[in-house]
């Protein structure tokens, strides 16, 4: 959208849940923030494809990758060749926002991850709102952690600029959250993986990444995203002790924060 040279707010991130009902989902691009009717140009020149039964536009760039621009209304027609910064179409009634997704061989890339859709900067942290184990949907209490349970935080990171009502001061999803146990200070479990956001998940995993309380955003009303980081941790590994559990979230563009919950294994 113009002008070119301007960050635009970003109310959606890669990778966010989408919960519809039985309908557990991964978002597949951003959500650009804009009113009703706003133009929107094409970020690379290529090929029209006109999508979604007429409600976006697809382009194939000669490069091979494609950027979809969904809930717009086509300036322009299908298999037409288009130019940089030409005009694609207009953000459609009751939207307020275009989902720009960009793929190669149809896999979808975070379009602000680095390098990419620029101008971007970010240089706020994620949050970690809260650090739990459970068993099954009981929260169990840090003070007596024993047998295999879950591993389990809520975190979101939010978005670097204003974004109008009613999507203002809504939980976007951070890029990757990791953990580490740590006993009197030293780490007695290194840094494990824990969730990877970076890469497009399809939704035959998303129980595996989200708990069953996460929550999208609606109009108004934030979501909460309660991750899963470890299905199946086991304290038989480690000493009846005390201990600190660490984790760790990271944006796309290195800005990182730490939190900890202090728990006691007794086997």
């Amino acid at each position: 959208m113009k002008p070119f040279n301007r960050q635009h707010p970003v109310r959606g991130f890669f990778n966010d849940p989408r919960v519809q009902g039985a309908s557990h989902a991964f978002h597949f691009g951003i959500d650009v923030s804009a009113p009703d009717g706003t133009p929107v140009y094409a970020v690379t020149p290529g090929k029209v494809f006109i999508e979604n039964h007429g409600h976006a536009v697809a382009v194939q760039a000669p490069d091979g990758r494609a950027f979809g621009y969904w809930h717009v209304k086509p300036a322009v027609a299908h298999h037409q060749q288009v130019r940089l910064h030409q005009l694609l179409g207009h953000i459609e009634a009751g939207w307020g926002h275009v989902h720009f997704a960009e793929s190669i061989k149809g896999r979808y890339l975070d379009p602000i991850r680095p390098g990419a859709l620029q101008p971007f900067t970010d240089v706020g942290h994620p949050t970690i709102a809260q650090i739990m184990f459970r068993r099954g949907k009981t929260e169990l209490k840090p003070d007596r952690i024993k047998g295999r349970v879950q591993i389990c935080c809520v975190a979101y990171d939010t978005t670097p600029i204003h974004v109008p009502k009613p999507w203002s001061h809504m939980p976007v999803a951070p890029a990757r959250l990791r953990y580490r146990v740590m006993c009197a200070g030293r780490c007695v479990q290194p840094l494990k993986p824990g969730i990877d956001l970076r890469v497009f998940r399809k939704p035959d995993v998303f129980h595996a990444v989200y708990a069953p309380d996460t929550r999208q955003n609606h109009p108004n009303k934030p979501g909460r995203y309660t991750f899963i980081l470890d299905h199946d941790w086991n304290t038989a590994s480690f000493a009846n002790d005390g201990y600190l559990l660490e984790v760790q979230a990271s944006d796309r563009h290195g800005n990182r924060a730490t939190s900890g919950l202090a728990f006691k294994i007794r086997n």
